[in-house]
């Protein structure tokens, strides 16, 4: 049996952090990726979700397939994140930060959060264990999130993501 599809989750970058309680073996923490997800899901993410993020970033060059009318345009990337949602690390009633497990091993990165504005059943689904609770959290009340309706992206076919090779033999002289 296949796994489905992952969803696909346009971000725009944040920051970056560490996770200290989680030292590996290397010693080091894990790194962590922070997003604000400015564009609606295709379908409300639960805990389970796999995802895929984008980033988003201004295009500079305009498509001609693209309108005049909208506002905002974008080009994608592909983050290199892949995996599922694995716990809410902030809620409050207006957003919610979700955690990531990148599933990709051969990256960098291995979690990300993604804040999203708190919307039931449009950006999270209220049966997926993310609604049960809320609670104050200062990061998130200080900012505000807000959904582009009317963005147009630009989102070209991508090659399934490999991870970085060695060639196999060093280059024949000239």
């Amino acid at each position: 049996m296949s796994s489905p599809a992952p969803i696909t989750v346009y971000v725009k970058w944040t920051h970056q952090s560490l996770m200290p309680m989680l030292v590996q073996d290397a010693g080091q923490p894990p790194l962590i990726y922070h997003y604000d997800v400015p564009i609606c899901p295709a379908e409300p993410l639960r805990i389970g979700s796999f995802v895929k993020l984008l980033l988003l970033s201004n295009a500079v060059y305009r498509p001609p397939f693209f309108s005049t009318a909208s506002g905002n345009a974008y080009d994608t990337y592909d983050v290199h994140i892949h995996g599922p949602v694995i716990n809410v690390h902030e809620a409050t009633d207006h957003a919610l930060t979700l955690t990531i497990r990148n599933t990709l091993t051969w990256s960098p990165v291995q979690y990300a959060r993604i804040s999203l504005p708190h919307i039931p059943n449009l950006t999270v689904a209220i049966d997926g264990g993310i609604l049960t609770r809320t609670r104050p959290s200062s990061s998130l009340n200080t900012r505000l999130l807000e959904l582009e309706y009317n963005a147009e992206i630009y989102d070209p076919p991508r090659s399934p993501p490999c991870p970085p090779t060695e060639p196999s033999a060093p280059f024949p002289p000239r």
